[in-house]
């Protein structure tokens, strides 16, 4: 039974050989191409034209890509798409470049990832470039994938191919398997509004409030203060009156009759006396007043 097997086994592998690397990749192209141009047909653009030094630039930098892993436009030797076309004898111009690889890396997922960027879109539909070359290379690292832009001279471009009903695309790693196309997709609109920063100064006031203190009259009346009024007795005014010397008569000459000027003081010193005489009897009477009643408080 075991050997009937092994015979089945080495009889598919004869009939149904597994696809080498170059073929696939020869695969890979030639679907890329038959997509590239089929878009651009589409959009009423003319079609690529395959040019062999830009395959042969496309190819270097795909192997490179899958040696290093570096997925970059600028190999490090610090040749970039132009120079690498130059390089392998393009004498076109407006030399560009689309590039895509990863370890899981096909051909369609190559494509969904150009027709969605809106910068490798205008690769694929540049409608003044007429040539292109393709470049496909795998290794451990994975399978990478180059597209060769540019323009020549005297170049008659290709008309675009028709869409075939099934055009499925071709996998470096495993035989063909039909699959429908990728759908053709618009590019994303790239809109970019600039928004200049433009600094402004604008001066702030700093105002500190300074409180100030206005004196307001008051209505309140001061306090009264008590001074005791003294009012002089009848007894004490008499006294004064009686021990007090006469007032003298000054003489300015030896004259018997007295001046104008003393008979003023004389007249004065009794007017004055006749003057305080009211006085002295309403202090009198109150004096007796307080006796009086000083002695009836003492008797009740």
């Amino acid at each position: 039974m075991a050997r009937k097997l092994l015979i089945l086994v080495l009889v598919a592998l004869a009939l149904y050989p597994p696809p080498s690397p170059t073929h696939a990749q020869g695969d890979a192209k030639t679907w890329l191409l038959n997509q590239i141009n089929t878009l651009r047909g589409q959009l009423g653009i003319h079609g690529y034209a395959l040019n062999g030094a830009l395959g042969a630039a496309a190819q270097q930098h795909s192997e490179y890509m899958a040696s290093t892993g570096d997925i970059s436009h600028t190999e490090s030797n610090g040749s970039t798409p132009s120079s690498r076309a130059a390089a392998n004898g393009y004498t076109g111009k407006f030399v560009s470049e689309n590039i895509y690889g990863g370890t899981l890396a096909t051909a369609a997922d190559a494509w969904n990832f150009w027709i969605n960027s809106a910068v490798h879109y205008a690769g694929l539909t540049n409608s003044r470039n007429n040539e292109i070359g393709i470049g496909v290379a795998a290794s451990e690292r994975g399978t990478f994938f180059t597209l060769v832009f540019g323009y020549g001279t005297g170049v008659d471009a290709p008309p675009a191919p028709q869409p075939p009903s099934d055009n499925p695309a071709p996998n470096p790693t495993s035989p063909p398997v039909p699959q429908a196309p990728p759908p053709t997709r618009r590019p994303p609109t790239l809109t970019f509004t600039p928004s200049p920063t433009i600094p402004t100064f604008t001066p702030t006031v700093t105002w500190t409030f300074t409180p100030t203190w206005t004196a307001t009259a008051s209505t309140t009346p001061a306090p009264a203060t008590k001074v005791p009024i003294v009012l002089p007795t009848a007894a004490v005014v008499v006294a004064q009156a009686i021990d007090s010397p006469a007032p003298t008569m000054v003489e300015d000459a030896p004259s018997s009759t007295p001046t104008r000027a003393s008979q003023g003081l004389e007249a004065t010193a009794t007017g004055d006396l006749r003057d305080l005489l009211p006085y002295l009897l309403f202090g009198q009477v109150i004096l007796l007043g307080i006796g009086v009643v000083s002695l009836v408080m003492r008797k009740k």
